[in-house]
Protein backbone atom coordinates (compact mmCIF):
# COMPACT_ATOMS: atom_id res chain seq x y z
CA UNK A 1 0.00 0.00 0.00
CA UNK A 2 1.39 3.49 -0.75
CA UNK A 3 0.93 6.47 1.19
CA UNK A 4 -2.10 7.62 -0.93
CA UNK A 5 -3.69 4.18 -0.24
CA UNK A 6 -2.77 4.72 3.79
CA UNK A 7 -4.58 8.50 3.54
CA UNK A 8 -7.27 7.32 2.01
CA UNK A 9 -7.64 4.35 4.21
CA UNK A 10 -7.40 6.92 7.22
CA UNK A 11 -10.23 9.23 6.00
CA UNK A 12 -12.49 6.18 6.20
CA UNK A 13 -12.23 2.78 6.72
CA UNK A 14 -14.87 2.13 4.44
CA UNK A 15 -13.57 4.04 1.43
CA UNK A 16 -16.97 5.36 -0.38
CA UNK A 17 -14.32 7.15 -2.30
CA UNK A 18 -14.45 4.37 -4.60
CA UNK A 19 -18.89 4.75 -4.87
CA UNK A 20 -17.26 8.42 -6.88
CA UNK A 21 -14.85 6.44 -8.92
CA UNK A 22 -17.29 3.25 -9.77
CA UNK A 23 -19.56 6.22 -11.00
CA UNK A 24 -17.19 8.17 -13.24
CA UNK A 25 -15.79 4.60 -14.45
CA UNK A 26 -19.65 4.67 -15.69
CA UNK A 27 -18.81 7.68 -17.57
CA UNK A 28 -18.31 11.42 -17.16
CA UNK A 29 -20.81 13.43 -15.11
CA UNK A 30 -21.69 17.05 -13.57
CA UNK A 31 -21.45 16.13 -9.35
CA UNK A 32 -25.32 16.45 -9.62
CA UNK A 33 -25.87 13.96 -11.89
CA UNK A 34 -23.26 11.48 -10.08
CA UNK A 35 -25.20 12.13 -7.27
CA UNK A 36 -28.47 11.23 -8.80
CA UNK A 37 -27.26 8.18 -10.40
CA UNK A 38 -25.84 7.36 -6.95
CA UNK A 39 -29.53 7.97 -5.34
CA UNK A 40 -30.88 5.52 -7.90
CA UNK A 41 -28.50 2.88 -7.17
CA UNK A 42 -26.20 2.63 -4.35
CA UNK A 43 -28.36 5.05 -1.75
CA UNK A 44 -30.27 2.26 -0.23
CA UNK A 45 -27.16 0.67 1.13
CA UNK A 46 -24.15 3.42 1.40
CA UNK A 47 -26.83 5.88 2.99
CA UNK A 48 -24.53 8.98 1.85
CA UNK A 49 -26.33 12.93 2.04
CA UNK A 50 -25.63 14.92 -0.81
CA UNK A 51 -22.92 17.06 0.50
CA UNK A 52 -21.09 14.35 1.94
CA UNK A 53 -20.91 13.33 -1.21
CA UNK A 54 -19.67 16.24 -2.95
CA UNK A 55 -16.98 16.06 -0.05
CA UNK A 56 -16.21 12.20 -1.48
CA UNK A 57 -16.10 14.15 -5.26
CA UNK A 58 -13.59 16.95 -4.18
CA UNK A 59 -11.51 14.25 -1.72
CA UNK A 60 -11.05 12.13 -4.59
CA UNK A 61 -9.72 15.15 -6.93
CA UNK A 62 -7.84 16.14 -4.55
CA UNK A 63 -6.01 12.84 -4.38
CA UNK A 64 -5.80 12.80 -8.22
CA UNK A 65 -8.58 10.19 -9.00
CA UNK A 66 -10.59 12.33 -11.00
CA UNK A 67 -10.62 15.99 -12.86
CA UNK A 68 -12.91 18.53 -13.23
CA UNK A 69 -13.08 20.78 -16.51
CA UNK A 70 -13.72 24.77 -15.81
CA UNK A 71 -17.05 25.61 -15.45
CA UNK A 72 -19.22 26.95 -17.99
CA UNK A 73 -19.26 30.80 -18.14
CA UNK A 74 -22.97 31.61 -16.30
CA UNK A 75 -23.16 28.35 -14.47
CA UNK A 76 -21.93 27.05 -10.85
CA UNK A 77 -19.04 25.32 -10.02
CA UNK A 78 -21.46 22.07 -9.75
CA UNK A 79 -21.65 22.04 -13.55
CA UNK A 80 -18.31 21.08 -13.61
CA UNK A 81 -17.75 17.88 -15.88
CA UNK A 82 -15.85 15.19 -14.07
CA UNK A 83 -13.82 12.48 -15.88
CA UNK A 84 -12.37 9.62 -13.97
CA UNK A 85 -8.59 10.58 -14.30
CA UNK A 86 -6.19 7.86 -15.27
CA UNK A 87 -4.70 7.43 -11.85
CA UNK A 88 -8.21 7.08 -10.54
CA UNK A 89 -9.37 4.34 -13.24
CA UNK A 90 -6.24 2.70 -12.20
CA UNK A 91 -7.05 2.76 -8.18
CA UNK A 92 -10.47 1.85 -9.34
CA UNK A 93 -9.46 -1.12 -11.16
CA UNK A 94 -7.18 -2.70 -8.48
CA UNK A 95 -9.72 -1.77 -5.59
CA UNK A 96 -12.62 -3.72 -7.63
CA UNK A 97 -10.02 -6.49 -8.02
CA UNK A 98 -8.78 -7.08 -4.43
CA UNK A 99 -11.02 -8.74 -1.62
CA UNK A 100 -12.86 -7.17 0.87
CA UNK A 101 -11.42 -7.34 4.41
CA UNK A 102 -13.22 -9.67 6.59
CA UNK A 103 -14.94 -7.11 8.69
CA UNK A 104 -19.02 -7.87 8.21
CA UNK A 105 -19.75 -4.15 7.58
CA UNK A 106 -17.27 -3.88 4.89
CA UNK A 107 -18.26 -6.88 3.04
CA UNK A 108 -21.56 -5.78 3.31
CA UNK A 109 -21.25 -2.09 1.82
CA UNK A 110 -17.60 -2.46 0.21
CA UNK A 111 -18.05 -6.66 -1.74
CA UNK A 112 -21.64 -5.83 -2.13
CA UNK A 113 -20.69 -2.51 -4.37
CA UNK A 114 -17.88 -4.20 -5.91
CA UNK A 115 -20.53 -6.55 -7.85
CA UNK A 116 -22.46 -3.78 -8.71
CA UNK A 117 -19.94 -1.88 -10.49
CA UNK A 118 -18.67 -5.25 -11.61
CA UNK A 119 -21.74 -6.45 -13.09
CA UNK A 120 -21.64 -3.39 -15.03
CA UNK A 121 -17.97 -2.34 -16.31
CA UNK A 122 -16.41 -5.58 -15.94
CA UNK A 123 -18.86 -8.73 -16.27
CA UNK A 124 -15.57 -11.32 -17.46
CA UNK A 125 -14.58 -10.46 -13.55
CA UNK A 126 -17.11 -11.14 -11.67
CA UNK A 127 -16.95 -14.60 -11.07
CA UNK A 128 -13.59 -14.83 -9.97
CA UNK A 129 -14.18 -11.20 -7.68
CA UNK A 130 -16.09 -13.96 -6.21
CA UNK A 131 -13.76 -16.45 -5.91
CA UNK A 132 -11.10 -14.24 -4.64
CA UNK A 133 -12.94 -13.10 -1.81
CA UNK A 134 -14.23 -16.60 -1.05
CA UNK A 135 -10.46 -17.61 -0.79
CA UNK A 136 -9.74 -14.42 1.64
CA UNK A 137 -12.98 -15.32 3.80
CA UNK A 138 -11.44 -18.92 3.62
CA UNK A 139 -7.75 -18.22 4.39
CA UNK A 140 -9.07 -16.18 7.66
CA UNK A 141 -11.62 -18.58 9.13
CA UNK A 142 -8.18 -21.11 8.60
CA UNK A 143 -6.13 -18.23 10.92
CA UNK A 144 -8.74 -17.92 13.25
CA UNK A 145 -9.56 -21.42 13.75
CA UNK A 146 -5.27 -22.36 14.18
CA UNK A 147 -5.76 -19.86 17.57
CA UNK A 148 -8.28 -22.22 18.99
CA UNK A 149 -8.45 -21.79 22.53
CA UNK A 150 -9.16 -24.59 25.07
CA UNK A 151 -11.81 -23.88 27.61
CA UNK A 152 -12.98 -20.43 26.98
CA UNK A 153 -13.81 -18.50 30.09
CA UNK A 154 -15.95 -15.59 30.59
CA UNK A 155 -13.41 -12.97 31.73
CA UNK A 156 -11.16 -14.05 28.20
CA UNK A 157 -12.22 -11.07 26.34
CA UNK A 158 -9.57 -11.90 24.07
CA UNK A 159 -10.63 -15.83 23.50
CA UNK A 160 -14.68 -14.33 23.13
CA UNK A 161 -14.14 -12.03 21.20
CA UNK A 162 -11.94 -14.39 18.63
CA UNK A 163 -14.21 -16.90 18.36
CA UNK A 164 -17.37 -14.07 17.66
CA UNK A 165 -14.82 -13.37 14.98
CA UNK A 166 -14.55 -16.82 13.53
CA UNK A 167 -18.10 -17.14 13.81
CA UNK A 168 -19.07 -13.74 11.80
CA UNK A 169 -16.88 -14.70 8.97
CA UNK A 170 -18.31 -18.39 8.83
CA UNK A 171 -21.39 -16.49 8.54
CA UNK A 172 -20.05 -14.15 5.82
CA UNK A 173 -18.52 -16.86 3.82
CA UNK A 174 -21.91 -19.17 3.65
CA UNK A 175 -24.05 -15.99 2.44
CA UNK A 176 -21.43 -16.13 -0.53
CA UNK A 177 -21.44 -18.98 -0.79
CA UNK A 178 -25.40 -19.52 -0.96
CA UNK A 179 -26.26 -16.14 -1.97
CA UNK A 180 -23.82 -14.80 -4.70
CA UNK A 181 -22.19 -18.01 -6.19
CA UNK A 182 -25.96 -18.56 -8.21
CA UNK A 183 -26.29 -15.04 -9.14
CA UNK A 184 -22.31 -14.85 -10.47
CA UNK A 185 -22.90 -18.15 -12.82
CA UNK A 186 -20.84 -20.45 -10.16
CA UNK A 187 -21.14 -23.57 -8.32
CA UNK A 188 -20.82 -23.79 -5.09
CA UNK A 189 -16.78 -24.90 -5.18
CA UNK A 190 -15.94 -21.40 -6.49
Amino acid sequence: MNDRDDELQRISELRPEYLALGLLAQGSSHGYELFRRFQASLDKLWHISESQFYAILKRAEKHGFVTGSAPQKGEGASRRLLSLSPAGEGRFDEWIMEPTASSPRRLHLEFTTRLFFARSLYPDRVRRIVSDQIGSLSVEIERLKAAQWEGIRLDDVEALSAAFRLRQVEAALGWIREEIVPLAGGSSRV
